[in-house]
């Protein structure tokens, strides 16, 4: 009885295993198990820094992960179900190689690797001090000015960072142009850190990151900036105007004796510039007339560059031009009506006092027309140089019929 008891339970056992077996088969069929590397990188989360330290430098901020997870828990998961955290309690300021902890919401999930296993941290001391701000005018003010004082505020700011930066800090530095201002300059800058090699320390902001810099131009003392008037003289060719007048440098800088720099009456004038005559525009450099005691600073300096520009007056003249005929059909003849139209032409006088009527030629194009009665619009062509403004009538009447047939002449008759 007990023998049998013992087989039976036996047998129920090796039932039971078998069936365990069949239904994990079943299982991994319907539900494979998966072992892979998820796409996704997890972000690493600094914790427990000490206090009064700061990271220095870069550290890798994301670890990637291989997982051993069913199908179906590994389609549902996502970046959200895992933590990744590298503790920094009790460490000092020094080097330190420091485990990746990574865990994960859903207990199935069992993680295979990690990389990295471990981050280098680099900790400093956390240090903080007050530097001066030293403006660097990098230009010079323009001639016969100079810059008088320079003032940033605020006059110091703070910096915090590790302390081996901190450290290398002597100064902030607000770089300035004045690209040629003649009054007092007030502009926003921002500040470079910078070592007492004058190399700019990085990694670490001054608060503020910006100053207020403030900067006083003055005129020195014997200088003065003036006008030019251009003198010329003479008259421009007939025909012709002048239009403008220029100079290179409309205002110039003079140097000198106060009392005479003084007494400049705010000009200067030009040596004359002659345009006797002249049909083009006129370039010529020439000297300024100084007072005694007045000079130009510049070495070498030879005075100005005038520029006379001249035009021909534009002006306006009308003519009466015969029509000419083109284009017509052999075996046909054309009569306009009128024969004569009246041309408005402008240009430059000089060039419209020598035109003659023969210089303008007034066309009736009349190709592919046929017999009967046609309107045409008339082209001008004039000689270069010369606008058409208009041609009356616009539009011409224009007959055209079949071209009589020459009247044949009877020879003679010579009697016998």
């Amino acid at each position: 009885m007990l023998r049998r008891l013992l087989n039976n339970v036996g047998s129920i056992a090796l039932a039971l295993a078998l069936a365990v077996v069949v239904w994990v088969v079943a299982a991994n069929e319907e539900n494979p198990i998966v072992e892979d590397v998820f796409p996704e990188a997890i972000p690493i989360e600094i914790v427990n820094q000490p206090e009064g330290t700061v990271i220095f430098g870069d550290i890798v901020d994301k670890v990637q992960l291989t997982l051993r997870a069913s199908q179906v828990n590994w389609d549902e998961l996502s970046v959200n179900k895992f933590r990744a955290q590298v503790d920094l309690a009790g460490l000092d300021a020094s080097v330190h190689d420091v485990q990746v902890q990574v865990t994960c919401s859903d207990d199935s999930i069992r993680i295979v690797e990690k990389k990295p296993e471990k981050i280098t941290v680099r900790l400093e001391e956390l240090k903080e001090k007050e530097v001066e701000v030293k403006i660097n005018i990098l230009d010079n003010p323009p001639l016969g000015y100079s810059a008088r004082t320079a003032n940033a505020t605020p006059s110091e700011v703070k910096i915090t960072g590790p302390g081996p930066l901190v450290d290398q800090v002597v100064t902030a530095v607000a770089d300035l142009y004045l690209r040629g201002a003649k009054d007092t300059v007030e502009r926003r800058i921002d500040l470079s850190l910078r070592d007492a090699q004058d190399s700019i320390v990085g990694w670490i902001t001054p608060e503020p990151n910006q100053v207020v810099v403030e900067v006083s131009i003055d005129q020195k003392l014997g200088y003065r900036e003036v006008a030019v008037r251009v003198i010329w003289e003479g008259r421009v060719a007939p025909g012709y105007r002048i239009t403008n007048v220029s100079v290179d440098s409309s205002i110039v800088t003079v140097t000198g004796r106060p009392v005479a720099v003084k007494e400049i009456p705010g000009y200067l004038e030009t040596a004359p510039v002659d345009v006797s005559n002249a049909s083009a525009d006129v370039v010529v450099q020439v000297h300024l007339v100084l007072p005694e005691g007045v000079s130009l600073p510049l070495a070498g300096d030879q005075g100005v560059m005038v520029t006379v520009n001249v035009m021909p007056i534009e002006s306006t003249l009308a003519l009466q031009s015969e029509l000419i005929i083109q284009g017509l059909s052999p075996g046909l003849e054309a009569v306009p009506s009128p024969q004569v139209v009246d041309v408005t032409l402008s240009g430059p006088l000089p060039k419209l006092e020598l035109l003659k009527p023969e210089n303008v030629q007034v066309t009736l194009n009349l190709f592919d027309l046929e017999q009967g009665t046609h309107k045409v619009v008339p082209t001008a062509i004039a000689p270069e140089g010369i606008k058409v403004e208009s041609i009356l009538p616009d539009t011409i009447e224009v007959e055209i019929s079949i071209a009589p047939t020459p009247a044949s002449t009877p020879e003679p008759f010579l009697e016998e």
